[in-house]
């Protein structure tokens, strides 16, 4: 969709592109021994099956983090998330992916968001433990209706700089991962 036009877009697999790529950097940590990365897709309830193996199915309940990887002894929950927009909208991390990622960091683990900056062509590894105080404060107002500065409801290029770390799109997100930010 354009600006000013009124023409809407499908958001169905908007993201898929990246999660390509980063099964791409999956496979390649895999093959060179460096990490153990599972995908985790959202549980399935089938509803009829079809010929040849397909079904038709609904997703049964919120699914848990997009990526699982353990590398090093690093043990990291990942949502994958694409942003074609100047800023990345927080509502675009719904609440049962928050609550996941400050579950799973409760008990030791690292939590992630890696996003995909299209419009600087950059990638970024965002440390939940950096980004849950910014996510936090915009949810709490979105839910009770209570007003916050303007662009409080988005990160800018300039936080992803503060919030993440940037990684090169040759290597990957693995050597950017660190348990403290």
């Amino acid at each position: 969709m354009t600006r000013g036009t009124s023409t809407s877009t499908s958001h169905a697999n908007r993201g898929r592109g990246w999660e390509q790529l980063l099964e791409l950097w999956h496979a390649r940590y895999e093959a060179r021994g460096q990490a153990v990365v599972l995908r985790t897709p959202p549980p399935m309830r089938i509803l009829r099956s079809l010929s040849g193996g397909q079904f038709v199915a609904v997703y049964a309940t919120e699914g848990p983090p997009d990526y699982v990887l353990l590398a090093a002894g690093l043990a990291v929950a990942a949502e994958a998330k694409d942003c074609v927009a100047d800023r990345w909208q927080l509502a675009k991390l719904h609440p049962h992916q928050a609550r996941r990622l400050t579950a799973w960091e409760a008990q030791g683990g690292l939590g992630v968001v890696l996003l995909r900056h299209q419009p600087s062509s950059t990638q970024w590894v965002l440390p939940w433990q950096r980004l849950r105080p910014v996510w936090e404060r915009w949810h709490e107002a979105a839910e009770t209706g209570r007003d916050l500065p303007r662009g409080s409801a988005s990160v800018s290029f300039p936080q992803l700089h503060q919030l993440g770390v940037q990684f090169c799109p040759v290597d990957g997100h693995l050597p950017r991962l660190s348990p403290h930010p």
